[in-house]
């Protein structure tokens, strides 16, 4: 798929490929920067020709002289995107990420909205106004109404109804739609926050608002629960209850230094109950002031409540071993949690049960008192009900309850009422992490019809901006690098040949999901049957709320299905890729499977070096720490023996230390709580490098592929890791960095850095000498 909505001259520059030869990439260049409407155009005009060899842009050897230039719109369009993220002021022996990715926050600045911003991001934008575009109609009054409209029409209404901002403002105004969603919970706004008894604050109450919040979707972040694979036997599900999510992140809540974060969150809670309450109590209605100060000790109360739960829960790197995290429970032993104290929760067995058969409906009408769960961490739930008794002042805990549950119904709906709420919003994120303007509209409606109806959007995706051919090349390249890490595993040394061949058994059970589910595009009698249950308004709230439980009926159905490999893990709208353990699948949606990840008629060494790299990730995905733990079966096996495990024990503890030494913007990463994305990083460029070469050398006979224009000195190994390290141009702000270091993923500057540390073939590439800072001596890696 090309550049969308370029004006004429781009077509016809490109379409005269001689003339675009003639002339120099300045001219080339400058055509590009006009159609993108961009910033820094003296910096795209002035672009100059290709450059000679220097101490600052070392090359192996120079090309060959009968080597063509490309000048295809896929490849101005490549060379495009590479130049105008670089440095080349920086020699790439020094910092290839500067080098390779230095000007990109220059013309791709993190927006005002956002904690961060990397080629992702700018992928999912383009990806938004696709479906921004396939969303709004002209007149929505036009659309075919309740059942009569197929799952599109719907969507287009729903997206209408999410835009209407004049619409929900006035429906914001006595919050009457939200009150009337919250009468089901038997939560009831005008007694919210209570500071002594109401009339419906008592244990059944809690009971009807815990079990109702579910029902749409709503654990309540004390009680996170779904289903997964049981690791037993992994073609059935089972249910799993994790330790608790909350609004700040955990490494946020426990450190005490985090006083202003901490205070936001509660002068946050408070701004939104006062305005409720001026809401729906006008103030020539209201008897006595708002107690704004007894609202705050309330929400100090509330922080004291996540903050002794968050000291509960295990930190990221400790949840490493699966093994750790499984502890099966009937319902009615994991109601011993809860009896402490008199169970102020009123929590039964029985309680859960109704829980689920509520949400899930006929989906689960085989759950029983003597249904096996999994409680992933224990402690957690044994002292919940402790915290809930000793961490709090107020005096009845089933009214603090009340209150913090009710906070937890409203949260998920502030941002989506009138601009007085998504301020007061805009005002915490602000303390947080520094943005300085609210997410658009349009991002929202999107991602929340993409998050609750993905099938439906993304038949709307594929229909339009995926070509299907795409399938083909895909697949030709996994076959590449699956036979790349084929050879890897039976040339390593340090596995017996016994562990091999379960490696190899492995690889070979991998199944692949590419694209989208066809039923998207050629079963339409189905989808819409899929969504013949939701049923379209013109009021954004009702909608939002049936969304929400379209997605918790879905959700049953999978649980009462069984974990079939060949099944779908996502919607095919989504800029990500997925290993999944229990399936031993990789799946790459259409939405990644778009330009600069995999361009059309892109060079062949950058769609390896930049998809291929994702496709080795995904793939190495199932040696790493935790997937080697797993067979080809998706089975929690030991089929290592010992000296081949202890061996990768080694090597992984390796690429721990060294990531562990790593540091950006004062912010030290953590390498045992990155290991499994690290090691999956490492595999993937060897991988897709190694796949790479021998497509080279059966495809095209070891010859070197045509250049890109203004890169006619950079040799096609140079060529290969610089459109590797392209996908990972971005930054961040400081205080997401520093939660992103508690999370999977390396932050993306090291996700160029650590590999190409490792990678000698990079270090030979473009002639850096031993102890430069990107030829360590030291090499690490697993795979």
């Amino acid at each position: 798929m090309g550049m969308n909505g370029g004006p004429p001259m781009l077509l016809l520059a490109l379409g005269a490929v001689v003339v675009i030869a003639l002339f120099s990439m300045t001219i080339a260049f400058g055509v590009l920067w006009g159609q993108e409407k961009s910033k820094n155009a003296d910096l795209a005009a002035s672009m100059p020709p290709s450059q000679p060899t220097s101490p600052s842009n070392p090359t192996t050897s120079p090309p060959s002289t009968t080597l063509t230039e490309c000048t295809t719109e896929a490849c101005v369009t490549a060379a495009y995107s590479l130049y105008r993220s670089m440095n080349k002021n920086i020699n790439p022996c020094d910092n290839f990420y500067e080098y390779a990715c230095g000007n990109f926050s220059r013309n791709e600045p993190i927006p005002s909205d956002k904690t961060r911003w990397g080629v992702f991001d700018v992928l999912r934008r383009q990806l938004l106004r696709d479906l921004v575009a396939s969303l709004q109609v002209p007149d929505v009054n036009a659309l075919p109404s309740g059942a009569q409209a197929n799952s599109t029409q719907k969507m287009q209404r729903y997206f209408h109804s999410c835009m209407d901002s004049d619409k929900i403002a006035e429906d914001s105004q006595n919050l009457t739609s939200l009150q009337n969603h919250f009468n089901e919970y038997s939560f009831h706004l005008e007694e919210w926050p209570a500071s002594r008894p109401p009339v419906s604050a008592d244990k059944d109450t809690l009971r009807t608002m815990i079990i109702t919040a579910r029902k749409y979707g709503n654990t309540l972040g004390v009680f996170p629960n779904g289903y997964s694979a049981n690791i037993s036997e992994p073609s059935q599900n089972i249910i799993e209850f994790d330790a608790g999510r909350f609004t700040l992140d955990r490494s946020t809540l426990l450190n005490d230094s985090k006083t202003r974060e901490h205070q936001a969150y509660v002068t946050y809670m408070t701004d939104i109950a006062v305005l409720i309450k001026k809401r729906i109590s006008p103030p020539e209605d209201l008897v006595d002031p708002i107690p704004v100060e007894a609202f705050r000790e309330f929400f100090q109360d509330v922080l004291r409540f996540e903050r002794r739960l968050a000291n509960l829960t295990l930190a990221p790197e400790d949840r490493r071993n699966i093994s750790a995290l499984q502890h099966p429970h009937t319902f009615k032993n994991f109601t011993e949690y809860f009896q402490v104290k008199g169970n102020p929760l009123n929590i039964q067995a029985e309680t859960w049960v109704e829980y689920f058969k509520t949400a899930w409906g006929d989906a689960a009408k085989d759950v029983t008192v003597d249904t096996v769960i999994n409680v992933a961490e224990p402690n957690y739930y044994a002292g919940l009900t402790t915290a809930l008794e000793e961490g709090t002042s107020a005096p009845l805990k089933y009214v603090f309850f009340y209150n913090y549950a009710g906070w937890k119904i409203i949260e998920p709906f502030v941002s989506r009422l009138d601009d007085e709420f998504r301020a007061i919003q805009l005002k915490f994120r602000r303390a947080l992490y520094g943005t300085s303007t609210e997410t658009p509209r349009a991002e929202i409606c999107v991602d929340t019809l993409n998050d609750q109806f993905p099938n439906a959007i993304g038949h709307m995706y594929v229909s339009e901006f995926y070509d299907r051919k795409k399938n083909m090349e895909l697949q030709e390249m996994i076959d590449y690098l699956m036979n790349a890490f084929r050879e890897i595993i039976r040339t390593s040394d340090w596995m017996q040949q016994s562990t091999k061949d379960e490696a190899l058994t492995k690889v070979d059970k991998i199944t692949r999901r590419l694209g989208f589910d066809e039923y998207l595009m050629d079963d339409l009698r189905k989808l819409n049957e899929e969504h013949r249950n939701f049923i379209a308004s013109n009021t954004f709230l009702e909608n939002y709320a049936s969304g929400r439980r379209f997605e918790v009926q879905l959700e049953g159905r999978e649980f009462a299905s069984r974990n079939n490999k060949t099944d779908w893990i996502s919607g095919p709208a989504i800029v990500n890729a997925f290993y999944s353990p229990s399936r031993n699948s990789i799946t790459f949606p259409a939405g990644i499977l778009q330009a600069p990840f995999m361009g059309s008629d892109y060079p062949k060494y950058w769609n390896f070096a930049a998809i291929g790299t994702v496709i080795g990730h995904e793939i190495t995905h199932g040696f790493d720490d935790r997937g080697s733990t797993r067979d080809g079966d998706g089975y929690y096996r030991n089929w290592w023996d010992p000296e081949s495990r202890a061996n990768y024990n080694q090597r992984a503890q390796g690429i721990i230390n060294q990531y562990s030494n790593y540091s950006y913007m004062g912010v030290q990463l953590k390498g045992a709580n990155n290991q499994g994305e690290n090691i999956a990083d490492n595999g993937g460029l060897r991988e897709s490098y190694r796949g790479y070469k021998e497509y080279q050398r059966q495809q095209l006979g070891g010859a070197e592929e045509a250049r890109l224009p203004g890169f006619a000195d950079k040799t096609t190994d140079q060529m290969f890791f610089l459109s590797y390290a392209q996908v990972w141009c971005g930054d961040y702000r400081l205080a997401e960095l520093e939660l992103q270091v508690n999370r999977a993923h390396s932050p993306g500057r090291f996700r160029v850095i650590g590999p190409l540390h490792n990678s000698p073939e990079f270090a030979a590439a473009y002639n850096c000498p031993v102890g430069s800072y990107m030829n360590p001596p030291n090499k690490y890696g697993v795979w």
